[in-house]
C-alpha cells in the first residue's frame, strides 16, 4: 500500500501511490507550496525550530494567510514527541 502523510489536524493517514510509484504528500501551506515532507525535514534540522513562524523562516518564506499554522504546529509537536521517545530509548540502553 502507500505511505503515510499528515492531515490538516496533524494526524497520520494512509495514502496511495501515484502511477509513477511516488508517494502522495499533503500540501500543508498552499500559499508557499510546502508539503508535510518539507516541513518535517526542516523541523528535523534543528531544535530551534519550535514555532510555525520559525519553520517558515527555515523554509525561506513567511506565513501568508495563516491557515497552515495549526498543521505546522502539529508537525512540530509530533517531531518533538518523536525526539523525546528516541532520547528515552537511547538512555535506556
Amino acid at each position: 500500500m502507500g505511505g503515510i502523510f499528515c492531515s490538516p489536524a496533524g494526524k497520520r493517514q494512509e495514502t496511495g501511490k501515484k502511477p509513477g510509484g511516488k508517494q502522495v504528500q499533503m500540501i500543508v501551506c498552499v500559499c508557499n507550496a510546502k508539503n508535510c515532507r518539507t516541513v518535517r525535514e526542516v523541523v528535523a534540522q534543528g531544535p530551534h525550530i519550535d514555532t510555525p513562524a520559525a519553520a517558515h523562516r527555515a523554509m525561506g518564506c513567511k506565513p501568508q494567510c495563516g491557515r497552515c499554522l495549526p498543521a505546522i504546529a502539529g508537525l512540530i509537536e509530533e517531531a518533538r514527541a518523536e525526539n523525546v521517545l528516541v532520547t528515552a530509548m537511547a538512555a535506556a540502553d
